[in-house]
């Protein structure tokens, strides 16, 4: 994972995230040492329209895992809000 450049070949990070086109949603955990809150607020940065939003957990990185109630209100309120930028459009 950390051999991982999604900007290899592409011009970069910032050329390789500017073309993503797709609703997103980047979800940062809070106390997350494997993958900081820092580097996922960046991605959302550089992605137009993204969505960046932080789930409270105290186990870390494995709080994607344990904290489902928190998860599904987020994709859950990213998914509505983006169902109706759809039909607005």
């Amino acid at each position: 994972m950390d051999s991982q450049n999604v900007g290899r070949a592409r011009g970069g990070i910032p050329a390789a995230l500017s073309r993503i086109r797709a609703n997103s949603l980047f979800l940062g955990i809070n106390h997350d040492i494997l993958f900081p809150t820092v580097e996922q607020k960046y991605l959302a940065g550089q992605v137009e329209g993204a969505v960046y939003l932080e789930l409270d957990s105290i186990y870390g990185h494995d709080g994607f895992l344990l904290e489902y109630d928190q998860l599904t209100t987020a994709i859950r309120s990213f998914y509505s809000s983006t169902k109706l930028k759809r039909r607005m459009a």
